[in-house]
C-alpha cells in the first residue's frame, strides 16, 4: 500500500481486523502492531502459533528485530523495580545470542516475580520539584548503580526511581576511583530530568570521587566529567559502603540487557539514544555534503583540523565555547535538534540567544547562529505569546521631525527651493520643490504631505526663520498638538541632521545635474529613493527598512534573482 493516501490506516487496519477474525480473547491489533497477551507460558506458545499462522496464510510478513516478546515492555518499568535486573537475570539470558531458547523454572520464577512487582502497589514516591533531591551511587566491576530519592515532611527517604547498567569492556579497566567516578556522571545524566536546576545531594562510598570530579582537567574524559557536573547544582558527600547498600546492591547486579553500554569517554549526544538512532546519524553525517568529505579524509588517516572521529562518529574539537568535543550535525537532523531544543517536552521558547548558547555545548555546524535565529523567529507560538504581560517601560522621550529649507537654482518649471523632512528616529527623508519659501507653502506641505501621510510629529525642530515662525505656522502647530521647537541662534549643528541632508542632497544634484541637466526637480525622487533605500550608517538599517520593516525591491534586481516556478 502506497504511502500518504489518506484512507491508508483505516483501510489496512480494517485488513488486519479480518485476518485476525476470532483470537480478540488474547490478541489485540492496531494497524501494523499486534500485542499477544497469554495466562502461561504454554498457551502462549500456542496464541503465537496461531496468530503466526494466520498471517503466512494471508502472506503477511514479519520484522525479526521488531519482535519483542514481554521482556523489553516490562523493562520500561525497572525503574520501579528495586533489583530488577537481578529478578530478570534469567530472562535477560534467553536474549543474548547463539544462546539456545529454554524455558527454565528460574525463568517461570522470574516471569511470576516481575508480574507480581508490577501489579502491586508502587513503593516510590511522587517527585517534588519543591524539593531537594537526594541521589544514591555506587559502583563495581559488573556494573553502575544509583538510587534517586526526597525526604518527606517527616524527614523519611522515599525511593524515587532506580538504575543500573553493566559497565563496557574498556570501563572495566578503569581503576575504582574511576569508575566511581563514572557511577556518579551516569547518574546525573540518567535522571537529568529530575536534577537538572534543582538543589542535590550526592552519596557516594568512596571519598576521593569529590575532589576528582571538582578538579579542572584540561582534557580528556575527567575534563568532560567535570563539565557534566558543574551544570548541576551538587553537593558530593560521602558515606561508607555499608551505609549506601541500596545504590551498592543495584551495581552488583546490573541490568544486562535493553540498556546503553555507551562509554561516558565520548562527550553526550542528547538526542541519540538508541543504537537505531546512531547508526542513522552516522550515515547521515557520511552523505552531508559538509561532513561527508572530512570523514573519508579521516577515515584514510589523515588529519582534518579541528575534527575527530569518535566510534565512527565526526566530533568539533575546535577550542572555542562550549565542550572540548562537540557533535557535527548534519543537515538532515538540525531541524529536529533546533525544535527540540527551542521548543521540545523540555524547553522552554526560549529566545535565540539562549538556545544558540545551549548548543555550543554540544553540538557544531556552520551557520549555526543564522539557523537559530531563523527556526525562532519562525515560530509561530513565540509569535503569538511574545510581547504579552510585559512590564510598562517608562516613556521614551518624543524623536523630532526636522525641517529645513535650501536653496537651488532655478529650473525651468519655476523650482528654487526644496522644502526638506528629516525623521530623527528612521533617516527618513522627504524633500518637496517649490517656486517661494513663504508660511503658506510651507504650511500646505506640512499639512497636506507629512501629516496626512505620516502622522502628527510630537517634535518639529527647524531655525529662528520668520516663515517657520509665523502666526500661520503657530496655529497649526497648536491645532494639530505639535512641539515646536528651534535651534540656537547662530548654531545651526542643533539641526545638524538636517544640515548633513541638504548636504548629502546638494552634492548628488550636482553629480546628476552634468548628467540629465540643471532641472532637479525631474529627477529628485529618483536620488530620494536612492537615498531611502540605502544602510543608514548609525542605523545599520536602511530608511525604507525601518519604516515599512521590509527591504525595498531594486531595479535591476529581477534579472538576477531566480525566478520560481508557478504552481500548477
Amino acid at each position: 500500500m502506497p504511502f500518504g493516501l489518506c484512507n491508508a490506516p483505516a483501510t489496512f487496519q480494517r485488513l488486519m481486523q479480518k485476518i485476525l477474525c476470532g483470537l480478540s480473547s488474547y490478541c489485540n491489533v492496531y494497524i501494523d502492531d499486534i500485542l499477544i497477551f497469554s495466562r502461561d507460558f504454554d498457551e502462549h506458545r500456542l496464541h503465537l502459533k496461531e496468530v503466526f499462522g494466520r498471517l503466512e496464510k494471508y502472506g503477511l510478513k514479519l520484522h525479526p528485530q521488531k519482535c519483542q516478546l514481554a521482556l523489553p515492555e516490562v523493562d520500561y518499568y525497572r525503574k520501579f523495580v528495586p533489583g530488577f535486573a537481578r529478578i530478570a537475570s534469567p530472562l535477560h539470558q534467553l536474549l543474548k545470542k547463539n544462546v539456545p531458547f529454554q524455558w527454565t523454572g528460574a525463568c517461570q520464577s522470574a516471569f511470576q516475580k516481575l508480574k507480581d512487582l508490577l501489579t502491586s502497589p508502587p513503593v516510590l514516591a511522587y517527585p517534588d520539584f519543591s524539593n531537594p533531591f537526594i541521589l544514591h551511587t555506587d559502583a563495581s566491576g559488573e556494573g553502575l548503580g544509583a538510587v534517586l530519592e526526597q525526604s518527606n515532611e517527616n524527614g523519611v527517604c522515599h525511593p524515587v526511581a532506580y538504575a543500573s547498567r553493566t559497565v563496557s569492556e574498556h570501563e572495566k579497566n578503569y581503576g575504582i576511583t574511576e569508575l566511581e567516578a563514572l557511577g556518579v556522571v551516569w547518574a546525573l545524566k540518567h535522571f537529568r530530568a529530575y536534577l537538572w536546576g534543582h538543589k542535590t545531594t550526592v552519596y557516594t562510598d568512596h571519598s576521593p570521587v569529590k575532589s576528582l570530579l571538582r578538579a579542572k582537567h584540561t582534557s580528556g574524559k575527567l575534563a568532560r566529567w567535570s563539565q557534566v557536573v558543574s551544570e548541576y547544582d551538587l553537593d558530593i558527600c560521602y558515606r561508607p559502603g555499608r551505609q549506601n547498600s541500596n545504590a551498592d546492591a543495584l551495581s552488583r547486579a546490573p541490568l544486562q540487557a535493553g540498556t546503553s553500554n555507551d562509554s561516558l569517554d565520548t562527550v553526550q549526544i542528547a538526542t541519540v539514544t538508541t543504537d537505531g538512532e546512531m547508526t542513522e546519524l552516522i550515515r547521515n553525517q557520511k552523505e552531508d555534503e559538509e561532513f561527508g568529505p572530512i570523514i573519508t579524509s579521516l577515515e584514510r588517516g589523515n588529519r582534518e583540523p579541528n575534527f575527530v572521529l569518535v566510534e565512527g562518529v565526526l566530533y568539533y574539537c575546535g577550542v572555542k565555547d562550549g565542550s572540548p568535543l562537540r557533535l557535527c550535525v548534519p543537515l538532515l537532523e538540525r531541524e529536529k535538534l533546533l525544535k527540540n531544543i527551542h521548543s521540545g517536552t523540555f524547553a522552554g521558547h526560549f529566545s535565540s540567544r539562549s538556545v544558540y548558547k545551549t548548543l555550543t555545548k554540544r553540538y557544531w555546524w556552520k551557520g549555526m547562529y543564522r539557523d537559530t535565529q531563523a527556526h525562532c523567529k519562525g515560530c509561530l507560538t513565540c509569535a503569538t505569546y511574545d510581547g504579552a504581560g510585559r512590564r510598562m517601560k517608562p516613556h521614551l522621550l518624543p524623536i523630532p521631525v526636522g525641517v529645513d529649507i535650501m536653496e537651488l537654482p532655478l529650473t525651468v518649471h519655476g523650482n528654487k527651493y526644496v522644502v526638506v523632512f528629516v525623521d530623527y528616529l528612521t533617516k527618513w527623508v522627504e524633500a518637496f520643490p517649490t517656486e517661494d519659501q513663504t508660511s503658506e507653502t510651507i504650511a500646505n506641505l506640512l499639512v497636506n504631505e507629512i501629516i496626512c501621510r505620516h502622522g502628527v510629529p510630537e517634535q518639529l525642530l527647524s531655525d529662528r526663520g520668520s516663515n517657520l515662525l509665523s502666526d500661520l505656522m503657530r496655529s497649526i502647530y497648536s491645532l494639530t498638538g505639535i512641539q515646536k521647537i528651534n535651534t540656537t541662534a547662530s548654531h545651526p549643528q542643533t539641526d545638524g541632521l538636517v544640515e548633513n541632508m541638504n548636504r548629502t542632497l546638494r552634492a548628488m544634484i550636482a553629480k546628476y545635474s552634468s548628467q540629465y541637466g540643471d532641472n532637479w526637480d525631474e529627477y529628485l525622487p529618483k536620488l530620494l529613493f536612492a537615498y531611502r533605500t540605502k544602510c543608514h550608517e548609525s542605523t545599520g538599517e536602511s530608511p525604507f527598512f525601518l519604516l515599512y520593516g521590509r527591504d525595498a525591491g531594486l531595479p535591476g534586481e529581477e534579472a538576477l534573482s531566480t525566478k520560481r516556478t508557478p504552481y500548477m
